[in-house]
């Protein structure tokens, strides 16, 4: 993870062309880099939760975040640096919640480097 969040600032910002929810998987990207996550996940803005993972508004992330840019990233948690945490240029932040160690969720950046969680 330590190498993630390294990594990723090179190539920030990086703009969110597309998302999908289908229930299980959440994906978001842009021409030349994409996250994919089948795990929990949340949208945190102005310190309330906007839509998440287990809510009915969880399809709304659909358009909620195209047109934004992913302008940081940090470890979602300081008691286990697994999981990322995404702030967006209009400051909200998805936060990601990993409960398996089977790859939960995917990042390949535009350098083509991938990583994945719970290795």
């Amino acid at each position: 993870m330590i190498y993630l969040l390294q990594d990723v600032v090179d190539f920030l910002p990086l703009a969110v062309l597309n998302t999908s929810w289908d229930g299980d998987t959440l994906t978001f990207g842009g021409s030349s880099w994409r996250f994919s996550a089948r795990c929990e996940w949340r949208v945190l803005a102005k310190n309330q939760l906007q839509f998440s993972s287990i809510s009915e508004s969880g399809k709304m992330v659909e358009r909620g975040l195209v047109g934004l840019s992913v302008v940081g990233v940090q470890s979602q948690s300081i008691h286990l640096i697994i999981d990322p945490a995404f702030e967006f240029s209009d400051g909200s932040v998805i936060e990601i919640f990993s409960v398996d160690t089977m790859d939960p969720w995917e990042l390949q950046l535009p350098n083509r480097k991938l990583y994945m969680g719970g290795t």
